[in-house]
C-alpha cells in the first residue's frame, strides 16, 4: 500500500478526469476507498455512537452493537495470535478484517511520513 500511494499521489495529475473519467473512477473505487477502509470504519463507528446519543432509536443501538462485536471478535482475535492455538473462524474474518485495514492504513501513514520500504528480490532454486 505505501508504494501504490506514492505512485497514485505521484501520476494523479497525468490524468485527464474527462477523457479517463472510468479509468480514475475504477482507481478510486477499487483501490484508494479500500486504502482507507479503516479511516471509513473508524469514522462510521464515531458516527453511530453520536446518532445512538442523540436519537436513542433501537435500530442505532443495534447496528452499534453489532459494530462492538465485530471490533470485540477482532481483539479476541487478536490475542488468540501467536500462542499455537487454533483460531475459530468466527474469530478469525474479524480479526483478518481488522488486521488487513490496520496495516493498509500503516502502510499509507508511513509514506506520508516519508518512510520507504525496502523491496527484495526472492532467491529462486534452478
Amino acid at each position: 500500500v505505501n508504494r501504490s500511494w506514492r505512485a497514485v499521489k505521484r501520476y494523479l495529475g497525468w490524468f485527464n478526469p474527462i477523457r479517463q473519467f472510468r479509468f480514475l473512477f475504477e482507481l478510486f473505487s477499487h483501490k484508494v476507498l479500500r486504502w482507507f477502509s479503516m479511516v471509513i470504519l473508524i469514522a462510521m463507528f464515531v458516527a453511530n455512537i453520536l446518532v445512538v446519543a442523540l436519537s436513542g432509536h433501537p435500530f442505532y443501538a443495534v447496528t452499534l452493537a453489532g459494530m462492538l462485536l465485530t471490533v470485540g471478535l477482532a481483539l479476541y482475535g487478536a490475542s488468540l495470535d501467536g500462542k499455537n492455538r487454533p483460531i475459530p473462524k468466527l474469530v478469525y474474518l474479524p480479526y483478518y478484517f481488522f488486521l488487513v485495514n490496520y496495516a493498509a492504513l500503516l502502510g499509507i501513514w508511513d509514506e506520508t511520513r516519508g518512510v520507504r520500504h525496502a523491496v527484495w528480490n526472492h532467491v529462486r532454486d534452478s
